[in-house]
């Protein structure tokens, strides 16, 4: 096999540790631990571990869902995966891969990889056919026929169309696709294109079974994959449960018997159960870090920079409806709305600091990320004097939308009293988290607190927000310049390159002034001390608990106490 490195570069990774609690650790203050220790020796098979998280994705679709793709990856798998570091490429379902020429991917499967043993599949092989079927998928390209019967209708929904499938992006460049064999699997380009291993190894980019999709017309409530995980129960915005594949082809994994996740919207209520021990692992929001630390002795904290960062959109803008509607087609309304926010005092407000300024899309990637000299410049007297000139001195009326998470809703007040303070009166829509993302989805609203995905390839932050219209299923933007720039870069081979214009499409979406691009959050987790995981920077990866395990005798003494 020709190993290759991931044409994105490697990310730098940052471990912030406070050294005053480094020093109370020994009075009973939870352990600093880097998040990417794997403990190895020792392994354990067997127990059950508890998490909860604060709502349920929005589907369970990886071709379709957007948000949570935690219990995809266990159900799932790819052919390839993006690296913990995203500095290369791991093995998955593909035992090997080259790349003969800049428009070809060759794949050779694992022989004996079986699908779940849960019908329609009932544990038959896995082959090359379900990854040409997969990726079509994928690409928009499979859809199943509407349903027809008033039956069909409950059981199967609505019908789907090619928007439905969010990451169709990923395979605008896909030529064809070649099964010369049971094994082999053979990606062709239409042009050489840089994103396409890095979208391939995506945590989105699943290998799932057509029969399932033929019985239900869709996964976005039913997994049945070739995963470490059986789905064995799931109840919207109540819990899910997985329990083993005894038959992964993984030899050995997963450790861990089943997994229980509990859908706990309260983060008060998140962290009362991690401090009373009822829960193995949680991830906390920066206001919660030092009553953790104080009150979990021996748990094992991790912090770490994150790729999600907030943002505060403007409408979006789709010209083929028509144009822009004011006040917001006036440029100098969008920049006025920029210079009103206060980046540093919204982190300090909603993340008490422990939080990453962003300048435009592309956070902590070095060589792609603006330079600081390139943020646009909290001014509020600006803002008052932009609106007037725009004929708005005494501003105007508006509304700002979030779903209902504690830290969505910090962040849109913040931003709500800071418009206020040059005029724009925002009156604050709080929604349910699947009411959010079909409003969003409808590209119709006023202004949003968002959060941009979890690139696993710098083009996933334009493309799908700023790209050309077909193409932008996140947001929409009507500008042909910006179009053609971001067209542009999906070609640039020479990842240095690449990077200085990557950097130029930037500064056109600042110049544009439709987002404000807040921060990019800390990630903050905790766990029992005998909790083992390999984790991945990249946050749609997150971690695959085919590897995780646990020290039950351990687990046991920490649970009572001792």
């Amino acid at each position: 096999m020709r190993q290759k490195k991931a044409t994105f570069v490697t990310l730098a990774i940052f471990f912030f540790v406070i050294g005053s609690y480094l020093s109370l650790a020994t009075v009973g203050f939870a352990k600093f631990v880097d998040r990417y220790w794997y403990k190895t020796d020792g392994i354990e098979n067997g127990g059950h571990v508890d998490f909860m998280e604060a709502t349920t994705p929005n589907d369970l679709d990886p071709h379709t869902g957007t948000t949570g793709t935690g219990g995809r990856n266990n159900h799932f798998n790819g052919l390839i995966r993006v690296s913990p570091l995203m500095d290369g490429i791991e093995l998955d379902l593909a035992e090997s891969w080259s790349q003969p020429d800049p428009l070809t991917y060759i794949f050779k499967l694992r022989k004996g990889v079986k699908w779940q043993n849960l019908p329609p599949v009932n544990g038959r092989e896995l082959t090359s056919e379900d990854v040409k079927y997969s990726l079509r998928r994928l690409a928009g390209l499979e859809i199943p026929p509407p349903p027809q019967t008033d039956q069909e209708k409950r059981e199967r929904g609505r019908a789907l169309g090619k928007g439905d499938f969010k990451h169709h992006y990923y395979m605008t460049e896909l030529d064809r696709i070649e099964t010369p064999d049971r094994y082999t699997v053979i990606v062709k380009t239409k042009i050489p294109f840089a994103p396409m291993l890095n979208y391939l190894g995506s945590a989105w980019a699943k290998i799932v079974p057509k029969e399932v999709v033929d019985k239900y017309g869709h996964l976005q409530t039913v997994n049945i994959g070739s995963g470490a995980y059986i789905l064995k129960e799931f109840r919207r915005d109540s819990h899910y449960l997985l329990e083993r594949n005894p038959d992964y082809f993984k030899k050995g994994k997963p450790h861990i018997d089943s997994i229980r996740v509990n859908i706990v919207a309260d983060e008060n209520a998140r962290l009362a159960a991690f401090i009373a021990r009822k829960i193995d692992w949680i991830i906390i929001p920066a206001h919660q870090r030092q009553t953790l630390m104080e009150k979990v002795p021996n748990a094992h904290f991790m912090e770490s920079n994150t790729l999600y960062q907030a943002v505060l959109r403007m409408p979006p803008w789709d010209s083929s409806k028509g144009p822009l509607k004011a006040p917001w087609n006036d440029i100098r309304v969008r920049r006025a709305v920029v210079h009103a926010i206060d980046k540093d005092k919204m982190i300090e407000l909603t993340q008490q600091g422990f939080a990453d300024k962003n300048i435009g899309p592309i956070p902590s990637t070095p060589g792609y990320t603006l330079p600081m000299s390139d943020n646009p410049k909290f001014d509020p007297e600006l803002s008052k004097k932009l609106l007037k000139e725009a004929g708005y001195p005494n501003g105007f009326k508006t509304e700002i939308m979030c779903w209902a998470a504690a830290d969505q809703q910090r962040q849109a007040e913040v931003a709500q009293s800071m418009l206020k303070n040059v005029g724009i009166d925002a009156e604050l829509k709080v929604l349910e988290l699947g009411a959010y993302f079909r409003r969003a989805y409808s590209y119709d609203y006023q202004m949003a607190i968002h959060v941009m995905t979890a690139a696993i390839d710098p083009d996933e932050l334009l493309t799908p927000y700023y790209g050309q219209l077909p193409t932008s299923t996140y947001y929409k933007w009507s500008d042909p310049v910006l179009w053609d720039m971001i067209a542009k870069q999906r070609l640039m081979m020479k990842p240095r390159e690449r990077a200085k214009y990557i950097q130029d499409i930037q500064r056109r979406i600042l110049d544009q002034s439709m987002n404000v691009f807040l921060f990019s959050w800390r990630w903050m987790g905790a766990g029992g001390p005998y909790y083992y995981f390999k984790s991945y920077l990249n946050d749609f990866q997150g971690s695959f608990a085919e590897d995780s395990w646990i020290e039950r005798d351990l687990q046991k003494k920490w649970k009572a106490g001792m």
